[in-house]
């Protein structure tokens, strides 16, 4: 699987649940505490399967789990605007009751910052431009940024 397909599928796991599960199959037998870009998916969509979870508690291990896998893929790379995108797009859609959003605001200016620097990646740049497009916490002038790489 390419990091393209992979990311076509991470923008379906939300609103589909068996893609969002075969997708966590997928990313959950590979080797991946070696490639922090596919740990941050791993987490990610862990994250995204607690929305498909019947059961309370099933959804907060899951959304729990999820982050936590975001956060060290985070600490492998820091730098990483894939990684930060990842988490962007997790807290800025997870409730205010999980707590889970105390780096949106840093992963925003990332992602700006970073969003001219990876035109070598187009299918990067359109899932940061969109996230960015989508997303409350960016300002006019960050989607106005956002729009010119869309």
């Amino acid at each position: 699987m390419t990091l393209d397909e992979l990311r076509q599928l991470y923008q379906q796991a939300a609103d589909n649940s068996s893609v969002c599960d075969k997708l966590y199959k997928m990313l959950d037998n590979k080797e991946t505490e070696d490639y922090p870009v596919l740990l941050g998916y791993k987490g990610a969509v862990q994250a995204i399967r607690a929305k498909h979870s019947f059961l309370p508690h099933i959804k907060l291990s899951r959304f729990m789990d999820g982050a936590a896998i975001i956060d060290r893929a985070i600490v492998k790379d820091s730098e990483g605007i894939e990684l930060r995108f990842l988490r962007f797009t997790i807290q800025v859609n997870s409730p205010a009751l999980l707590n889970y959003k105390r780096n949106i605001l840093e992963d925003k200016q990332l992602l700006t910052k970073g969003l001219p620097l990876i035109e070598d990646d187009p299918g990067l740049t359109k899932a940061v431009a969109t996230a960015l497009q989508e997303s409350q916490a960016a300002t006019e002038e960050d989607k106005a940024l956002a729009e010119k790489y869309l």
